[in-house]
């Protein structure tokens, strides 16, 4: 029987430190794989650290978010990424986003922190997961001047012809919760290269369409699934496995 896999979840947010049970309950007993998406040095040394904890369940990424760079020293972050190469599996989240700029394009510093990291990736050969919010067309622009292979744009919030563009490209994208209750995700999730589709929750954020508005867990992901098997008009099961194939040709491991 196919795994759960959240192929993207911010493990290490304040907000699930105050969940306990979720980390030595859930993660203990649940048959599931969740990759630790991080935001910052911080977030990606305790991202390794869980994955030591809990070995084959949780998967590191080590990441600066275009939120967080600011507030990250890149040399000394590009150091523990650097030293850090066979603990973290991928790169993420890394990306560009206009909402944390005052000005209408992503910062000359936001730029930097993304290509610095694709350029890590690409010499190390790891995955990238990526955050395109309102810089689709900029992501998409800067992303073949890498030799990047496993691209995961996550939360993939573009139009058809962008979604067409990015699976030509061998790119992958991954849907969560909203899948369940908007029309336009599941049309777009509809239109979707069968082995270019992956499930993520991005918990913490919560869901005001679906599951009363609680932050996101790992529980939610069935759920996403099943919508997902109703779109795409297949078996839940069968459906199930095909995600899990393709998850583990992202992160370039075996289940």
């Amino acid at each position: 029987m196919a795994k759960a896999i959240d192929i993207h979840i911010h493990l290490t947010d304040d907000e699930y430190q105050r969940m306990p049970w979720l980390m030595h309950g859930f993660l203990k007993f649940f048959d599931c794989k969740l990759v630790s998406a991080s935001v910052d040095l911080d977030t990606s040394i305790r991202s390794v650290k869980l994955a030591q904890e809990f070995p084959g369940k949780v998967i590191p990424f080590i990441g600066v978010h275009p939120q967080m760079v600011e507030k990250v020293d890149l040399d000394r972050f590009l150091e523990y990424l650097i030293e850090n190469k066979t603990h973290a599996v991928g790169i993420g989240e890394i990306g560009l986003d206009r909402k944390f700029d005052s000005k209408s394009d992503p910062s000359e510093k936001q730029v930097l922190f993304f290509r610095k990291q694709l350029e890590t990736a690409e010499k190390l050969g790891k995955p990238v997961a990526v955050h395109s919010r309102g810089t689709l067309k900029e992501v998409m622009d800067i992303l073949p001047s890498y030799r990047l292979n496993r691209v995961l744009l996550h939360w993939f919030s573009g139009t058809e012809n962008d979604l067409s563009k990015a699976t030509n490209r061998g790119f992958y994208v991954s849907y969560g919760p909203t899948l369940v209750y908007s029309k336009s995700k599941q049309k777009l999730a509809s239109s979707t290269q069968k082995d270019a589709i992956l499930t993520e929750t991005d918990g913490p954020v919560s869901y005001q369409g679906c599951f009363g508005g609680r932050p996101a867990l790992p529980t939610f992901l069935p759920s996403v699934l099943f919508a997902l098997a109703s779109v795409l008009k297949m078996p839940y099961d069968e459906t199930a496995t095909i995600v899990q194939r393709n998850s583990e040709r992202y992160l370039g491991v075996t289940f």
